[in-house]
């Protein structure tokens, strides 16, 4: 924008060669992922896929909350959005992630190789650049193209491999389902950049365990982020936390006077 100095609101939308864009798009937004859907490789906590939507990570969000204050379970929303999602994605841990979705090596190379070294032109409200600006083999570009046919899906394989790695430190809630009994354990939602992980109190764990478990989480999230090539952006992050105390055998929220200092 005209008169707007701050630097890292520049955002690039990229405008790719049409018949490369159609080839990534061909390579991973159809094929990729169709064997993705196949081999149930992409967790449910991951919204940003065919036939979901923002209101359904809202309304996963809500539910868990929802089912936590009727329990009483003390839970917390931590949410812990990305900066810069899809300029912030490490190649060495996007061709590991591509590949663990069966997408071959040849493919990976031809894409990132390619981001790595083509040319960009800026074009802002003052004309367009004389000069591009490039990466080379011995100082490549990184991050995957705002405007790639092939960031949406490339982002869903590498945030798939973060969530599992996220499981597998069983921070994730564990509720059961009252109609049907099955076991639910939805760890987070995931809307491109936007993250919320939901955390739930064991039973009979003390408040100072529980945010510890907490903060051990956002930790190892942001750990995970990290190597993934992005990072926390600061600014969008909080924790919702609701604590329970009883008084007369009634349960109350406790507010936020009740929590520690640090």
């Amino acid at each position: 924008e005209r008169g707007n100095i701050i630097i890292d609101k520049l955002r690039a939308i990229c405008l790719f060669e049409a018949d490369f864009n159609w080839v990534l798009k061909k390579i991973y937004a159809q094929r990729m992922m169709d064997n993705a859907r196949k081999h149930d490789l992409v967790p449910p906590e991951i919204f940003a896929t065919a036939g979901q939507s923002a209101p359904d990570a809202t309304m996963a969000k809500v539910m868990f909350t929802d089912v936590c204050r009727t329990k009483h379970r003390n839970h917390a929303v931590a949410s812990v959005d990305l900066g810069q999602c899809y300029d912030a994605v490490a190649h060495g841990f996007c061709s590991l992630a591509l590949q663990a979705f069966g997408v071959p090596i040849k493919a990976v190379t031809l894409m990132l190789l390619t981001l790595q070294t083509m040319n960009f032109w800026l074009k802002t409200v003052f004309g367009e650049a004389d000069k591009p600006f490039r990466g080379s083999i011995d100082d490549p570009c990184y991050g995957i193209g705002q405007g790639a046919g092939s960031a949406p899906p490339t982002y869903t394989a590498v945030f798939s491999v973060a969530v599992t790695a996220y499981k597998e430190k069983d921070f994730h809630p564990t509720l059961w389902g009252a109609i049907t009994g099955c076991l639910l354990t939805l760890a987070a939602a995931l809307f491109v950049d936007s993250t919320d992980l939901f955390l739930l109190a064991d039973n009979d764990q003390t408040e100072e365990d529980f945010l510890c478990k907490v903060q051990a989480a956002i930790t190892f999230w942001g750990m995970i982020v990290l190597a993934t090539g992005g990072y926390l952006k600061q600014s969008k992050c909080q924790v919702g936390l609701v604590r329970f105390r009883f008084v007369d055998g009634e349960a109350k929220v406790k507010t936020a006077r009740y929590l520690p200092k640090f």
